[in-house]
């Protein structure tokens, strides 16, 4: 009877265009076939959130820290219209329980991506709307955070990603438009980020210019995720290698396309755009999310 429920509800869910997140764990040797690994139900949805009303969940970023792990997300309030922070914890990696909203602004929050550097915990949500990228520092994580300094601003900059490579951090960010990526580097991830010399990268590039996840470093390669919106935002995720990234070169290779119509379910059968890897020691723990059909 619980299971029937809860199919009814995520039926109602998929037909309201909800997005949900679903998490789950994959051999380190099928890192990027994940078919056959997506659950047939979502992790978290909007029914976990209890501090807000909210009309769904997206853009999941997954972390560890003293054994257990944090999974940050976009919560979009639905009385406020805008975006919020939130976050779940798990001890074992599959169930997930919903803890609270961890920062809110009075502008629109996204996409929390995450970085654990010497024992301080950052984070950049997307802040486009208020036309900057923004690096927030924990003060008691994962619950408080403060802005530590804003990094770029002017532009209504989307889905900012940082990688720490040969001892740079270089940051991708894209526009609302979608069909922009520009890179930018900086010796410190809260220092001045210079633009890198074949800025913009792309420009009408609507298949894979806007990020859609973390980037993964393994078997001593880069890759990146990139959000096909050439028919409609964010209707599926490809896969991309970077074969240069210094301050006067970038270089990169589409390899594959991540969700494919034929892999999808209920709860996310119409879009996925997004994608975070967390490492473990025998395994990868992956969050992705998804919209149902009207």
């Amino acid at each position: 009877m619980i299971n029937q429920i809860k199919k009814i509800i995520l039926k109602v869910i998929a037909k309201k265009r909800a997005w949900s997140i679903g998490i789950f764990s994959i051999s380190k040797t099928s890192l990027f076939e994940i078919e056959s690994f997506i659950p047939n139900e979502p992790t978290i949805t909007a029914l976990d959130i209890t501090d807000c009303k909210a009309s769904f969940v997206a853009d999941p970023f997954l972390i560890k820290e003293n054994g257990i792990i944090y999974c940050f997300f976009e919560i979009k309030d639905k009385i406020k219209n805008k975006g919020v922070i939130g976050v779940s914890s798990s001890q074992d990696g599959i169930n997930f329980d919903y803890q609270k909203i961890v920062l809110e602004e009075q502008f629109h929050l996204s996409y929390p991506s995450i970085y654990a550097i010497n024992g301080e915990h950052y984070m950049i949500p997307e802040s486009g709307e208020n036309n900057d990228v923004r690096l927030y520092k924990a003060n008691d994580f994962p619950y408080d955070w403060k802005l530590e300094k804003i990094l770029l601003q002017g532009k209504a900059y989307a889905d900012a990603t940082i990688t720490f490579y040969e001892n740079r951090w270089y940051m991708f960010v894209s526009e609302n438009t979608h069909d922009k990526l520009e890179v930018f580097y900086s010796d410190t991830i809260d220092g001045t980020y210079q633009p890198h010399s074949q800025n913009p990268i792309y420009t009408n590039n609507l298949q894979y210019a806007r990020c859609g996840g973390t980037i993964i470093k393994y078997q001593n390669n880069i890759y990146r995720f990139g959000q096909d919106c050439h028919k409609r935002y964010g209707e599926k995720l490809y896969l991309l290698k970077i074969e240069t990234l210094t301050p006067s070169n970038f270089k990169e290779k589409r390899l594959k396309l991540m969700t494919n119509v034929q892999m999808r379910l209920i709860w996310n059968a119409r879009k996925m755009h997004h994608a975070s890897y967390l490492e473990l020691e025998n395994f990868y723990l992956v969050a992705m999310d998804g919209e149902g059909f009207q």
